[in-house]
């Protein structure tokens, strides 16, 4: 399994978008994969600073690490819709959001849907409406961080790496570098649907085709 495989994966499992960086980084409350000189690491990011890390040999442990750990907690499929508000305030937000997307209460089973509250406040606390992603409409799930929907524009391998061109919906081009043995297991080709997550040093390209129209278009010049 790579990167882009469990991408795949986590978005067709409904897994929350902001539980997880297959990218690197430090955001808050995510379990993070990452690439570095000794090898592949998966770990715990929180205000900042890492924990947890577990070290492994290849892209196919860790990502299966990873998998493992984002699977093992239930409300990791689930996305937030309402609240968290007063008890009262959060019901009418519920029941706003659904009439407000042409949903109903019916549409959703006792699994489908999870309540809890949250002592932000004294006495009544807080209260948060969930709906599992997956029983959500694709317009209304949650986006991935930094990822945007592309083709390949241009292909050249190399000796050591490839230089991939990346076109977006709206014309913009960027250029990557993938490891050749990267680019030839993906059997990249121009026209190939790609997901790009692009960070202030560096281009990652996913081939998947999970993710559809959930993925933003970029927004804006990235020059």
């Amino acid at each position: 399994m790579n990167r882009s495989e469990l991408a795949d994966i986590l978005y067709r499992e409904g897994i929350r978008p902001y539980s997880y960086s297959l990218n690197g980084g430090r955001q808050d409350d995510t379990h993070v994969i990452d690439r570095r000189p000794e090898g592949w690491v998966v770990y715990y990011s929180e205000r900042g600073e890492e924990s947890s890390h577990h070290h492994f040999a290849t892209e196919d442990e860790a990502c299966r690490h990873l998998l493992e750990i984002l699977r093992s907690s239930p409300f990791n499929f689930f996305q937030l819709v309402a609240g968290p508000l007063q008890p009262e305030a959060a019901d009418a937000a519920f029941h706003t959001f659904l009439a407000g997307n042409g949903l109903s209460p019916d549409d959703f089973g006792p699994e489908d849907l999870m309540i809890d509250h949250i002592p932000i406040r004294p006495y009544p606390q807080d209260r948060r409406y969930f709906i599992r992603a997956t029983r959500l409409p694709d317009r209304l799930r949650d986006k991935p961080r930094n990822m945007l929907r592309a083709t390949v524009g241009r292909v050249g391998i190399g000796s050591g790496v490839a230089g991939v061109v990346v076109s977006f919906p709206d014309g913009q081009e960027v250029e990557a570098l993938v490891p050749r043995d990267s680019a030839i297991e993906m059997n990249l080709e121009v026209g190939d649907d790609l997901i790009v997550m692009i960070r202030p040093t560096d281009v990652l390209v996913l081939k998947t085709d999970g993710y559809g129209e959930s993925v933003e278009s970029p927004p804006g010049d990235l020059a």
